[in-house]
C-alpha cells in the first residue's frame, strides 16, 4: 500500500505551510481579523467551553498539551490518547 507513502509531507512542506500561514495571519491582523483555533474534543471526550472571548479560549488552549480551553476535558483527552499508546 503506497498510500501512506503518498500522503506524508515533506518538512520542507510543512515549513512552507507554516510560513505561509504566519504571514497569512499578520495580514489578517492588519484588518482587525483574529486567527485562533482550539480543540473540542478527542477520543470520544468532549470539551465544554466556556462562555469567554476568543482570546481568553485561544490563551486557555495555548496552556493545554492538547490545546483544550477546558482543563479537565484536557487532562481526559490526554489520558485517552496515552491509552491508545499502550
Amino acid at each position: 500500500d503506497a498510500r501512506p507513502v503518498l500522503e506524508r509531507a515533506s518538512a520542507r512542506e510543512t515549513a512552507a505551510r507554516v510560513a505561509v500561514g504566519a504571514l497569512a495571519k499578520q495580514l489578517l491582523g492588519t484588518a482587525g481579523i483574529a486567527v485562533g483555533s482550539y480543540v473540542t474534543e478527542i477520543g470520544g471526550v468532549v470539551a465544554k467551553i466556556p462562555a469567554e472571548p476568543d482570546e481568553t479560549l485561544w490563551s486557555l488552549a495555548e496552556s493545554s498539551a492538547v490545546r483544550c480551553p477546558d482543563l479537565l476535558a484536557s487532562q481526559a483527552m490526554q489520558a485517552a490518547i496515552a491509552r491508545t499508546q499502550q
